[in-house]
């Protein structure tokens, strides 16, 4: 195969790379598609106890299913998919440079490298 035969199969490899991560998270911004899971975090709690400061559990005169439990600041669920959106982002960003890598050299490859030679002038010395 010729340079350019190669340089516009790379050209058009890269252009499907990049529409496919656009396209991609498009879907996942739109919830049409679900991001990779790579995170599972706990929900961020805080005990009810560290809420009332100095005071003692015993003197706040609060309902005792309420001196026991933790106070769920983040659920589990916004945590994972905000964590999980964000990776899927950057994946898809990865994958878009790199298909911008492959058009760069299949553009480089395409084009004609013409030197222009000027004819050299004799030097009066």
């Amino acid at each position: 195969m010729s340079e350019r035969v190669v340089g516009y199969i790379l050209l058009t490899a890269g252009v499907v790379v990049i529409a496919f991560s656009a396209f991609n998270i498009y879907g996942v911004f739109t919830r049409a598609v679900p991001p990779v899971s790579l995170f599972n975090f706990p929900a961020i709690s805080v005990p009810s106890s560290a809420l009332l400061g100095g005071l003692s559990v015993e003197g706040t005169n609060l309902p005792i299913q309420v001196k026991s439990t933790d106070i769920e600041l983040l659920s589990s669920d916004m945590i994972n998919q905000t964590s999980n959106v964000l990776a899927h982002l950057v994946l898809m960003g990865f994958i878009a440079s790199i298909g911008s890598r492959l058009s760069m050299i299949g553009v480089s490859l395409v084009k004609r490298i013409e030197v222009k030679v000027k004819p050299s002038q004799p030097t009066n010395g």
